[in-house]
């Protein structure tokens, strides 16, 4: 079904809650951050830049969207209650302090109010009965593609050829692949250093950005130094890229056990892979599926089901991944965390409201309210009722 988000920031409102603790005195000091235009890793270099303010003292749990309005929580170390500032794209206000940084445990859930747009009258009854299904059975809790803005659809995942040692080729997507954010100077420029990589002087010649001539300058003084350049990336950069692969293998298993244990599936493509939705709670292994939960992948994980156990076996055969690759004794910087992620998750509190598109001639809306645990996306609890 044809339907259209994110057309105005306001359209996708996203407020984080959490469970840090505010005080009147600690070592770090609590901001609340309201932004859009701006994704939070750019806006915070931003806000370093400007400011003088070294990037290690700051820390927050999400990574909120840039084509959205959000609200969310930081930390920075020491007293900085006088940096509250207000800008057209964003409000820094502080609120407190605290005696631990903002991390991503402390996210309890997030709220979200959405407006989609140019929906066609005569789907509404459809929608209507997915959201009912939705709110009462859940909907699978697959990555998004949000969450795979670093895979190349050339090249693959940065973490896959780390795992697999090609660190040649996990540098090079770093360095040349295009991302939707990048102007037409970046993409000329990116192009130029995928068409000549290996040819060092050129690119540093070509290269413009700090890091891009760091990167090159320490290619052409040694030219096959690719692990050492991948430990001097910023942990958080590295943990983005690892983040990135265990969602595609979490993703890869739950669409692989609903195939076999749902009565049906209906297909759907995200830019990396196929995932398959359901949309029925009547076959006998819906309480299975709904309990279910599967660990990102580690060194050490949790199984808590067999099956699961057998399948992830298979996708990481496929990958030619074992599980021994992901101790990094080359790269200690950033590492594969598992934890266990529900197969269903289910919305709180979720109300609907279906009115005219003043935006799109003769269409419907469609707003939304609701909670999310942390982790889980807005953007596929769509995706689901849409598909």
């Amino acid at each position: 079904m044809a339907y259209k988000i994110k057309v105005r920031p306001e359209d996708f409102v996203v407020k984080e809650n959490s469970s840090i603790q505010i005080l009147r005195k600690g070592t770090y000091s609590l901001f609340s951050l309201k932004k859009t235009g701006w994704n939070t890793d750019d806006l915070i270099k931003l806000i370093t830049r400007e400011t003088g303010i070294s990037i290690s003292l700051f820390s927050y749990g999400g990574r909120k969207d840039r084509h959205a309005v959000t609200e969310q929580f930081i930390t920075i170390k020491g007293d900085y209650r006088k940096l509250s500032s207000k800008t057209d794209f964003f409000e820094l206000r502080f609120i407190g302090f605290s005696d631990e940084p903002m991390l991503s445990r402390h996210i309890i859930s997030n709220s979200f109010e959405i407006t989609i747009r140019n929906i066609e009258p005569a789907a509404e009854r459809i929608i209507t009965e997915r959201i009912k299904y939705v709110s009462e059975n859940g909907f699978l809790n697959y990555f998004d593609e949000q969450r795979f803005r670093s895979f190349d659809a050339t090249q693959g995942f940065v973490a896959e050829k780390i795992l697999k040692r090609h660190y040649n080729g996990a540098l090079k997507i770093i360095m040349t692949s295009v991302r939707e954010d990048d102007g037409g100077d970046d993409k000329r420029r990116k192009e130029f250093f995928y068409k000549n990589w290996g040819e060092w002087g050129s690119c540093l010649e070509n290269a413009k950005t700090g890091f891009e001539k760091r990167i090159f300058r320490s290619l052409l003084d040694k030219k096959d130094d690719f692990l050492n350049i991948l430990r001097s990336i910023d942990k958080a950069e590295l943990s983005m890229y690892f983040s990135a692969y265990q969602s595609y293998l979490f993703n890869e298993t739950l669409k692989r056990v609903v195939n076999v244990k749902a009565k049906e599936v209906v297909s759907f493509r995200l830019p990396v892979s196929e995932i398959y939705f359901i949309f029925s709670s009547d076959f006998e292994e819906y309480d299975y599926l709904k309990n279910l939960q599967i660990p990102l992948a580690g060194y050490k994980m949790e199984f808590t089901d067999e099956f699961v156990k057998k399948v992830y076996d298979e996708v990481l055969k496929n990958a030619g991944i074992n599980y021994s690759m992901f101790n990094l004794r080359k790269i200690r910087k950033a590492y594969f965390k598992s934890i266990l992620r529900k197969a269903i998750v289910f919305p709180s509190g979720l109300i609907y409201e279906f009115g005219s598109d003043e935006l799109y001639k003769g269409k419907k809306t469609l707003k939304l309210k609701f909670e999310l645990e942390s982790g889980s996306y807005a953007t596929m609890l769509i995706k689901q009722v849409f598909v």
